[in-house]
């Protein structure tokens, strides 16, 4: 069966916003250089279309999207959901400290990239 072109089109843009997103927080987060491993381990090592489904599949659940939707800081704090692939606990605590840590113009850019990374997503899951 062959993906369709609207689906391959809709990675793309995934894949791209992905890279343009990983950019912005290693500027946003210079001192934090497990960003930029996990840019190379999302541009070189995962297929977008693994990206992708994992953010489908965990991403778009009703109750984690309307975090999303809401911009509902729980989502960075409480929620292990964004988290569920990291073994190394102490690296997720840094990251939940991170949020805390950030000011109200980092967070709202965060919030802005991942409302629209989600949307690519569902339209993905639509086509």
């Amino acid at each position: 069966m062959s993906m369709s072109n609207t689906k391959i089109l809709l990675m793309k843009v995934f894949k791209d916003n992905l890279l343009e997103f990983m950019c912005e927080l290693i500027q946003q987060f210079p001192q934090e250089p497990d960003l930029q491993i996990i840019k190379i381990f999302f541009m070189e090592v995962c297929t977008v279309e693994d990206i992708i489904l994992y953010f489908c599949e965990h991403l778009l659940r009703p109750d984690v999207k309307s975090m999303i939707d809401t911009k509902n800081d729980n989502f960075f704090i409480d929620n292990d959901t964004l988290f569920s692939g990291i073994k190394n606990q102490s690296k997720v605590f840094h990251f939940k400290n991170l949020w805390n840590q950030s000011n109200k113009h980092q967070k709202e850019m965060i919030w802005q990239w991942f409302q629209k990374i989600t949307k690519i997503a569902h339209l993905y899951t639509q086509a």
